[in-house]
């Protein structure tokens, strides 16, 4: 398992996730902003 982190393949896969993550967060964001 220690192996797998330090691997530069699993830090790649967990980078387009976290990217999701971010616009989903920040699209209910600003929606919630409009109608207010």
């Amino acid at each position: 398992m220690r192996p797998l982190y330090l691997q530069p393949y699993a830090p790649q896969q967990q980078q387009p996730p976290t990217y999701h993550h971010l616009k989903q967060q920040i699209q209910p964001k600003p929606m919630l902003y409009g109608s207010n």
